[in-house]
């Protein structure tokens, strides 16, 4: 359970709406009840590209976790290399994340991806061409990562310069290493 696990020491919890239909944060939103949310950061996802869909998605986001504020939205799969064209388009899914950061609603934002290392340059690229800042990056970093398509290699010495805090996903390579 969620709270087992808070007792025990977890106090990040990870989770993204589509995550089996929204049941992932369902489930994640019922264990956090009785005073476990305020012992945890709580980061979800959102694959929303327009500001109404991405809108839509937080608010989902926020019913199914049964929580007025998410430590971490995370703009989830920049995968092509459109999508940081998609994500700062007027009417895309960066005016709904700054509004919900602005309304309280979430309190960091960041994003994910895991196809190539120069789609995550090029979001940084585009990110600072809005002047913005991501807080966090989540990427895949594993022993296979340091040989192929290496994000950290690519990506990780700009991470660190511009101050951008750094997630591992996939440590285990999608269960490959096993």
């Amino acid at each position: 359970s969620c709270g087992g696990a808070v007792r025990r020491g977890i106090n990040v919890i990870d989770t993204s709406g589509e995550n089996n239909d929204g049941g992932s944060e369902i489930k994640m939103g019922k264990g956090l009840q009785d005073g476990y949310r305020q012992r945890v950061c709580l980061m979800t996802k959102f694959n929303g590209r327009t500001r109404a869909a991405a809108a839509k998605d937080i608010d989902t986001s926020l019913k199914r976790l049964q929580v007025e504020v998410i430590d971490l939205i995370q703009f989830h799969e920049n995968i092509r290399m459109e999508d940081p064209d998609r994500y700062f388009a007027p009417g895309g899914a960066h005016e709904a994340v700054m509004a919900a950061q602005k309304a309280g609603k979430v309190r960091y934002i960041g994003f994910t991806g895991h196809k190539a290392p120069a789609v995550h340059l090029r979001l940084l690229d585009v990110a600072a061409q809005h002047t913005f800042h991501f807080d966090s990056c989540q990427m895949p970093l594993n022993f296979l990562d340091y040989h192929f398509r290496s994000f950290a290699h690519a990506c990780l010495p700009t991470l660190v310069k511009e101050g951008t805090a750094l997630l591992s996903l996939a440590p285990m390579a999608c269960g490959i290493v096993l």
